[in-house]
C-alpha cells in the first residue's frame, strides 16, 4: 500500500489513471445492470420450467419404485405359503410362539430386501382368530427387544396400505424411518386379502423405509441448481419423509407450518403442479395417486440465479483485472518517468551499505541529474577518506595495546628471581646461580623478542621451558614438563606469552611452590591438536585442583574476589580475542589426578595449505626441570622474598 501511494503522488500518473479507470468502470457497471434485467426476466421463466421438469423426473422416478415395492409385496402375501404361515401365526398362543416365528423368518427377510430403501419388517398378530396378540420378528434384526412395542402402535387414520411420516425407529439411536403398513385379514375361504379397516385386521405386516434413503434417492434425480427441500407429502399437504435434520434444509419456509400444508392441500386438490410461497417456488407432483403421496420440492428463487452470480462475479473479475492492468501501464509510464531520481538513489543506498564503486551513473550528462551524481560521488569519496582516516586510527591503538598486553610481566616475579640469584651467589651456589640467569636471559629475550607480538609455537614452548626452569630452581622442585605438539604446528605463529600465564598458575596455585609443595613430583603437559574447525590447546596439571566458577569469573572480569586487577587468565583471553576474532576458554578439575584448562581457536589460522603432505604423529618430549641440591653455606636473611 505504501509503493501504491508513493507511486500516486506524482500528479501525471494520477491523471492517467484516472482517464482510464473511470471509462472501464462505468461500462463494467452498465453491463452488470443490463445483464440483472437480462437474468431476472427471460432466464427466471426459463429455469422455473427446468425446475419444474427436474421434479417431475424425480417424482416418476420415485413412483416406479415405490410401485415396484408394492407390486412384490402384494404377490408374496398373495402366495400360499405366506398365507399359511400367516394364519398359523394368528392362530398361534404362546406355547407355539417360538415356532411360528421361526417360520416367518425368510418371508420377514424377503420383505426387508425388497428395496433398497427398506430397513425392516414385522409381523404383529392381533389375536382375532383366537390366538396370543405376538409380534413377529426376523432374528437378524437388533432391536428385536424392542419389536414389542409394536403391539401398541397407533393405528388411526390407516385405511388400507398406507406411507406414515418420518418417525424415529423404536429401539434405534435416532433412526428415522417410515413406515408402511398393510392391514391382513382372513374370510371364510382362507384367502389372505389387504384390509382397509386395520381394527378389523387379523394381522398387520409393517415395513420399515429408511426415511434417509428415501431423501437420498430423490435428491439423486435432481440436479443441484433445481435441488431444495424435496419430500414425500399427503393429500393434506402434511410431510412425511422430512426428517428432523432435513427440516432445517428449508431456508425460508417451515414445511410443517399449517399455512404451507393448507396451501399444498388446495394446490392438490386443484391438480396444479407449482404455486408461489414467499421467496419460494413450491412444486408439486404426484408419485402415487392411488396412495396419496406427491413429491414437495421447496426451491428458492435465488438458488435458480446462481450462475448468474457466477457470471457477476466473471463480470467483476475482468473489471477488477482491467483495473489492475491500468495501474500496472501507469507504473510503468511513472518509473520511465522517474528513472534518473531512482537510479540516483539506489547510488544512495549503495553508499549506505558500502558497496559503492565510485562509478557514475550518468557520465554524459550536464544537467542537475548529472551535477547531482558527481556530488554523490564526491561526498561518497569523501567519506571513504574520512573512514580510512579512522580506520588507520584504530589499528594503531590496537597494535599499541596489544604491544601492552604482551610486554606486561609480573615484576613481583622479576624481583624475586634477582633476589633468589642473590641469594644463591652469596651461600656459594654459583652454579644454581649460573643455571638462573642463563633461564632468566632466555625468559625475557623470549618475551620482550625485540617488540614483536607473536612468535613460533616452538619459541613459545621454550619460553614455557625457561621459566618452569626458573621456578623449579627457586622452590627446589623437580618439575616434569610434558609437550605433545605435532611437527606441523611448531612453527605456527602464536601470540606471545599465551602458555607461561597457564604453567604459572599450575606451579603456584594447582602445586602451591610457594606454600611448600606436594609430596609428589609436579607434572605438567601441554598439547595442541587441530580437532575440525578447532586448534584445541590444553595445558594439564596433577595439582590440587581448579576453582572452576573463580576461573570464569577471572576470565571474563580480570578480577578474583577480594584480589587486585588480575592480568593473568583475563590477559590471555583478551589478547587471542584480539588477535584471532574468537576464543573460548574451558575448564575441567580432577583434583590430584587431571585438572586442565583448554583454549579454542579458529582452526584456519593454523591449518596446513598442503593436505597432500599428511602431518606425522605427534611426538611427545619429556623434560625433567631438575634443581642443584647442594646445601648452603649461609642461612640467607629472612624476609627477603616476596
Amino acid at each position: 500500500m505504501k509503493k501504491l501511494l508513493t507511486l500516486f503522488r506524482s500528479r501525471l500518473t494520477l491523471r492517467l489513471w484516472l482517464t482510464l479507470v473511470v471509462p472501464i468502470l462505468g461500462i463494467s457497471l452498465c453491463i452488470l445492470l443490463a445483464a440483472g434485467l437480462f437474468f431476472d426476466g427471460y432466464l427466471m421463466d426459463q429455469s422455473l420450467a427446468d425446475a419444474q421438469v427436474q421434479t417431475e423426473d424425480a417424482a416418476d422416478s420415485f413412483s416406479r419404485s415405490f410401485r415396484e415395492l408394492r407390486e412384490r409385496m402384494v404377490r408374496k402375501i398373495s402366495s400360499a405359503d405366506f398365507r399359511a404361515k400367516v394364519l398359523a401365526a394368528a392362530l398361534a398362543d404362546e406355547e407355539g410362539y417360538t415356532l411360528a416365528n421361526n417360520d416367518l423368518q425368510q418371508d420377514l427377510s424377503e420383505f426387508a430386501q425388497m428395496s433398497g430403501m427398506a430397513k425392516g419388517a414385522l409381523l404383529v398378530g392381533t389375536g382375532r382368530l383366537g390366538g396370543a396378540p405376538q409380534v413377529f420378528y426376523s432374528y437378524e434384526d437388533s432391536r428385536r427387544d424392542q419389536a414389542w412395542a409394536m403391539l401398541d402402535f397407533d393405528l388411526s387414520g390407516v385405511s388400507g396400505i398406507t406411507l406414515l411420516p418420518a418417525a424415529p425407529l423404536p429401539g434405534s439411536d435416532g433412526d428415522e424411518v417410515l413406515t408402511l403398513v398393510v392391514p391382513l385379514y382372513f374370510n371364510t375361504t382362507s384367502l389372505l386379502l389387504v384390509r382397509g379397516d386395520p381394527a378389523e385386521a387379523d394381522a398387520v405386516l409393517y415395513v420399515f423405509l429408511d426415511a434417509a434413503a428415501v431423501t437420498e434417492y430423490l435428491n439423486l434425480y435432481c440436479e443441484d441448481a433445481y435441488r431444495g427441500t424435496l419430500y414425500l407429502a399427503n393429500e393434506a399437504g402434511e410431510p412425511l419423509s422430512l426428517t428432523a435434520d432435513a427440516a432445517a434444509w428449508a431456508d425460508a419456509a417451515d414445511p410443517t407450518a399449517e399455512p404451507l400444508k393448507k396451501q399444498l392441500s388446495q394446490t392438490i386438490e386443484a391438480r396444479q403442479d407449482w404455486l408461489p410461497y414467499g421467496d419460494l417456488t413450491v412444486y408439486v407432483e404426484p408419485i402415487s395417486s392411488w396412495d396419496g403421496l406427491y413429491l414437495v420440492n421447496l426451491l428458492p428463487r435465488e438458488q435458480l440465479l446462481t450462475w448468474r452470480d457466477t457470471i457477476y462475479q466473471l463480470l467483476l473479475l475482468i473489471s477488477v483485472s482491467a483495473v489492475a492492468a491500468v495501474t500496472l501501464a501507469c507504473g510503468v509510464i511513472s518509473s520511465l518517468t522517474t528513472h534518473p531520481l531512482r537510479t540516483l538513489m539506489q547510488t544512495v543506498h549503495r553508499i549506505e551499505q558500502n558497496r559503492y564503486d565510485g562509478a557514475l551513473a550518468f557520465p554524459g550528462r550536464a544537467d542537475e541529474i548529472g551535477q547531482l551524481d558527481r556530488a554523490l560521488c564526491g561526498m561518497e569519496q569523501t567519506i571513504q577518506q574520512q573512514m580510512q582516516d579512522i580506520r588507520r586510527t584504530e589499528q594503531e591503538k590496537f597494535a599499541a595495546r596489544m604491544q601492552l598486553l604482551t610486554e606486561q610481566i609480573n615484576p613481583h616475579f622479576l624481583y624475586n628471581t634477582l633476589e633468589f640469584i642473590n641469594m644463591e651467589v652469596l651461600t656459594g651456589r654459583p652454579e644454581n646461580a649460573s643455571h638462573m640467569i642463563a633461564s632468566l636471559g632466555e625468559y625475557c629475550r623470549i618475551s620482550l623478542a625485540y617488540g614483536d607480538n607473536e612468535h613460533t609455537i616452538r619459541r613459545e614452548l621454550d619460553q614455557v621451558q625457561a621459566y618452569a626452569d626458573i621456578m623449579s630452581c627457586r622452590f627446589s622442585h623437580d618439575v616434569e614438563l610434558l609437550t605433545n605438539v605435532p611437527k606441523s604446528l611448531q612453527e605456527k605463529l602464536l601470540p606471545k606469552c599465551t602458555l607461561q600465564p597457564l604453567v604459572e598458575n599450575s606451579l603456584r596455585h594447582g602445586f602451591g611452590l610457594s606454600d611448600g609443595g606436594v609430596p609428589f613430583p609436579p607434572k605438567i603437559e601441554i598439547t595442541f591438536a587441530l580437532q575440525g574447525e578447532d586448534m584445541v590447546i590444553a595445558v594439564t596439571d596433577n595439582g590440587q585442583g581448579i576453582d572452576i566458577p573463580r576461573a570464569e569469573k577471572i576470565l571474563r572480569e580480570g578480577r578474583g574476589k577480594n584480589e587486585d586487577r588480575h592480568i593473568g587468565l583475563h590477559n590471555i583471553y583478551e589478547r587471542l580475542r584480539a588477535f584471532y576474532g574468537r576464543a573460548e576458554f574451558r575448564f575441567s578439575s580432577v583434583p590430584y589426578f587431571e585438572n586442565t584448562v583448554e583454549i579454542r581457536l579458529p582452526a584456519r589460522f593454523f591449518a596446513d595449505p598442503d593436505p597432500a603432505d599428511p602431518d606425522p604423529p605427534a611426538a611427545k618430549t619429556r623434560t625433567f626441570v631438575q634443581y642443584s641440591k647442594q646445601p648452603p653455606i649461609d642461612k640467607p636473611p629472612p624476609g627477603r622474598l616476596q
